[in-house]
């Protein structure tokens, strides 16, 4: 008796083994998924701040300047870049290795320099939107 309860309480656990590693293994692109996602909500976050910095410029107009810092990294600790494209009129976020971009319209086209990442100063002299670092 003791022999055979000991043989079924292996079998359950191996059983119950099993089955959690399955359910891992199938929960696994699912998780992939989710922090790819969770990376680009970051990142469209970081970009909509800056792209208010920018539009904010353009709407107060002659004589703006203003101070701000893009942090070292993304929250979750992804490094991203920021470009301008003012031909286009879009601020563009690139973030990870090559793992995504996004891209959002800006006001004007009048917007020369480039971010930085930590402290960047935004000036609007005389409708050109001037971006540097501090």
């Amino acid at each position: 008796m003791k022999g055979q309860s000991s043989i079924e309480l292996v079998t359950y656990l191996a059983i119950g083994i099993l089955i959690t590693i399955l359910f891992l293994l199938v929960l696994q692109p699912y998780e992939r998924d989710i922090i790819t996602e969770r990376k680009a909500i970051l990142a469209k976050e970081m970009l909509w701040r800056v792209t208010a910095e920018l539009n904010g410029a353009a709407s107060v107009g002659d004589g703006y300047s203003r101070l701000f810092t893009l942090p070292n990294s993304l929250s979750d600790g992804t490094n991203y870049s920021i470009r301008i494209d003012s031909e286009y009129q879009v601020v563009q976020i690139f973030w990870g290795d090559s793992e995504g971009a996004y891209g959002l319209p800006i006001a004007t086209s009048n917007v020369t320099g480039s971010f930085v990442i930590g402290v960047n100063r935004i000036t609007n002299s005389d409708g050109l939107i001037t971006v540097e670092a501090a």
